[in-house]
């Protein structure tokens, strides 16, 4: 039974307990979770136990809910950390709300209504964040930094400046937010928050194993982080350093003076380095850095994962060239930055849905019909009166009209099925040696009875499939259409981390759910390709047409029906119905791995993991960088997908 039933139905307010819910970076990413500060205080030294709800709404439409575990009060504050799933903002006229509670043993309080501002959905907001203290709580004398260094950082981090064309709506902005060491999070998950985070020198030897763990999955998983040291650091992050940048045949990309300070392998002793990361980005600027150098620049459009022709671009003096629509609002016209869900949710159901459903035949519905017709006009009044008992009409009419029910619903059964349809693509994106680094499911439910989904995750992000934004999105949201939100789903747990899921699903109503896990739990059933040794698939190998034949060989022993490709300089690709199911999921994953010029992607190859309901951050390729995918597919069992991909890169 549901925790919120068990009380009394409207809440009390109390003054002796309070809620303050705020944006727990300072700032929103645009189309990603919300993650969220909450302090709850109870000024009453007698204990107070219960449960934290939340309930988030887009003007009155209910989203989901939110259930805590078990809290309890005394005379101060508790601090909690959650991370609401994303939520899609059409237009200003449009508020997030948080409708919050504390369901205590005997009664409810009533913590009032918050409003939160989250970017709109056809405006970018990235979010840079800083791993330091708050100007106001350091002494930067203590640092020997001068007092705008600080300032020029935060300048260097914006994006706006490489457009050729003003933002005068804000249609892409970069917010850089500075976020303490001790606040950083230590779960990768979390820094879905984040486009990228920077470290400066003297804030490394702050951040904590469980720290440093959580940065390098989330930076292996697609995430971009920026390093600053001109100090002695230790050897353990000299490790670290070396295993998201080295390769097993090769030394140390690094190593340590004397006094501990960073020396790279090879190269100047200072200087920046940009390295490939698995599917992120990291930066490693090492001595004196001037934020206004181009080599600093150059390392702050490679972070944000601009595409390598622009890069370029700028460095030849161009600016990047993005046309914007039109001001006024009777024309309609894609915007800019707008989210790019051209695979959009009724798509995929459609191809994911058996091809052909067969109903009850019109005969055979016919025949039933006039057969139950038959018995009650003619044969009840006829029988019955023969024998004179009409009285029992009142028995037999409700009788048959039960036993043509039953009838119907057994043939629809035997027609339609009575078991839920379940479907699912499975992507798993391998670091070089051949582990997961990243893996997305995407989820069709068809269910043949309504009823609750009940879903347990520990490591794992589960959200709706988000519905097409284009009319929403349309005359910058003036055209005041609402997207078809999913229903409200309830979270009950950790956010991140151990919760459960429930959402209501109707009768013959197909819903689509992604659920996204960064680092090592491949979301996967067993497969014909498990027991493959994928550190095999190297750039090396797979550019070489004996390499690329021994491969799929050894692939089509393990899965006779196994397809592959590698992806390098074009996509050859269609999304035709008239081709099999099997080939439509696989030509998907391939526009999943390689989005075109167009919207953010017009500038950006990936963006840093975001787990939301679209599927932008399972780009991953750039055509114009020195980069190829190797794709696999193969079938765990009928009608459940799964997609192998290998980032290849040669590192600069």
């Amino acid at each position: 039974m549901s925790l919120t039933r068990t009380a009394e139905a409207d809440g009390v307010i109390d003054k002796r307990l309070r809620l303050n819910i705020q944006p727990r970076f300072g700032a929103m990413r645009g189309q990603a979770p919300l993650p969220l500060k909450i302090a709850l205080t109870w000024s009453d030294p007698q204990l107070l136990e219960g449960h934290l709800i939340l309930r988030w709404y887009v003007n009155q439409t209910h989203l989901g809910t939110y259930t805590s575990p078990a809290m309890a009060l005394s005379s101060g504050s508790v601090m909690r950390n959650v991370m609401l799933p994303p939520v899609i903002i059409p237009n200003e006229e449009s508020i997030f709300s948080i409708q919050a509670e504390f369901l205590a043993e005997d009664r409810l309080y009533d913590l009032e209504v918050h409003d939160i501002f989250i970017p709109l959905d056809w405006r970018r907001t990235f979010i840079a964040g800083i791993c330091r203290e708050p100007p106001l709580q350091i002494d930067k004398s203590s640092l020997g930094l001068p007092g705008t260094d600080s300032a020029r950082l935060t300048q260097s981090l914006r994006l706006e400046p490489f457009f050729n064309v003003a933002m005068n709506n804000r249609e892409l902005s970069t917010m850089v937010v500075e976020v303490p060491p001790a606040e950083l999070p230590t779960r990768p998950l979390e820094y879905m928050g984040f486009d990228v985070v920077i470290v400066p020198t003297e804030n490394i030897a702050s951040l904590t194993d469980g720290q440093l763990r959580a940065l390098t999955t989330w930076i292996e998983a697609g995430g971009s982080l920026g390093i600053h040291t001109d100090s002695p650091v230790e050897p353990s992050f000299v490790e670290i350093l070396n295993r998201l940048t080295g390769d097993p045949d090769v030394d140390a990309t690094y190593m340590q003076t004397k006094e501990g300070r960073l020396l790279p392998s090879v190269g100047d002793v200072q200087g920046i380095d940009l390295h490939h990361c698995e599917l992120g980005r990291l930066v490693v600027a090492r001595g004196g850095l001037d934020y206004e150098s181009p080599e600093w620049q150059r390392a702050v459009q490679f972070l944000f994962k601009v595409r390598h022709h622009r890069i370029e671009e700028w460095a030849e003096g161009e600016v990047w060239d993005v046309e914007m629509p039109p001001g006024f609002f009777d024309y309609i016209r894609p915007l800019s930055f707008q989210p790019e869900r051209t695979l959009a949710a009724a798509w995929i159901e459609e191809m994911l849905l058996p091809q052909t459903i067969e109903g009850i035949p019109l005969v055979t519905v016919c025949s039933i019909l006039g057969l139950f017709l038959l018995m009650i006009a003619p044969g009840d009044y006829l029988l019955l009166g023969w024998i004179k008992r009409r009285r029992w009409t009142w028995v037999l009419f409700p009788a048959m009209s039960l036993l043509f029910t039953l009838l119907m619903i057994k043939l629809a059964e035997a027609h339609l099925g009575s078991a839920n349809l379940e479907r699912s693509i499975t992507i798993v994106d391998l670091a070089r040696d051949g582990r997961p680094l990243r893996s997305t499911r995407i989820d069709l439910l068809y269910p043949a009875f309504s009823r609750q989904v009940v879903n347990e995750h520990e490591t794992s992000w589960m959200v709706p499939v988000e519905p097409d934004t284009a009319e929403s999105n349309a005359q910058h949201g003036m055209a005041r259409i609402m997207p078809d939100y999913e229903s409200a789903w309830d979270y009950t747990g950790s956010l991140p981390g151990r919760h459960v899921v429930q959402r209501d699903i109707r009768q013959w109503s197909p819903r689509l759910s992604r659920t996204t896990t960064l680092g090592s739990d491949p979301l996967t059933e067993e497969t014909p390709l498990s027991g493959f040794d994928w550190s095999q698939v190297t750039l090396d190998r797979t550019t070489q047409p004996a390499g690329m034949a021994q491969l799929s060989e050894t692939l089509h022993g393990l899965d006779p029906d196994v397809e592959m490709k590698l992806m390098q300089n074009t996509l050859n690709a269609r999304l035709d119905k008239t081709l099999p199911v099997r080939t439509r999921v696989f030509h998907l994953v391939e526009f999943m791995t390689y989005i075109a010029d167009s919207h953010l992607f017009r500038v950006v190859s990936q963006v840093s993991p975001t787990g939301a309901g679209n599927w932008e951050d399972l780009a991953m390729y750039d055509y114009s960088d020195d980069q190829s995918v190797f794709i696999v597919m193969t079938e765990s069992r009928d009608g459940h997908y799964v997609v192998y991909r290998k980032l290849l890169t040669k590192e600069n």
